[in-house]
């Protein structure tokens, strides 16, 4: 037999192994032929609570998958927003097509007569 625990051993008692006649430690492993285990000796400690991780954790294709077509369905609804903005906001005045009209903006930069100052 292999190695055991005196501890749960039927014939240990206080200590003393009863068929060897010898002091022994209870939790210490060693080779025994005559070990016979007692299950009353035998002591549960408290179950420690687990988590455990869901399904779809261990199949990384799957999730590769899954990522690539949301990606790709973030991408189309984001060109279809894009084209539905470009479409409302088109300018509308035919003598400036692209730009619309942009008399309402004013420079930034001196007229000339300031550039002519300095």
């Amino acid at each position: 037999m292999g190695k055991v625990t005196c501890g749960t051993c039927v014939y240990e008692e206080k200590g003393i192994c009863v068929i060897k006649k010898t002091k022994t430690k209870p939790n210490k492993r060693r080779t025994c032929d005559k070990h016979c285990t007692d299950t009353k000796k035998i002591k549960f400690t408290q179950e420690i609570p687990t988590t455990r991780r869901p399904e779809w954790f261990w199949d990384r294709e799957e999730r590769r998958r899954l990522r690539k077509e949301f990606l790709e369905n973030l991408s189309k609804s984001m060109t279809e927003n894009a084209k539905k903005e470009v479409t409302i906001a088109a300018p509308k005045d035919p003598k400036h097509p692209l730009t619309g009209d942009l008399s309402r903006f004013h420079t930034t930069a001196g007229t000339e007569e300031n550039k002519k100052e300095k």
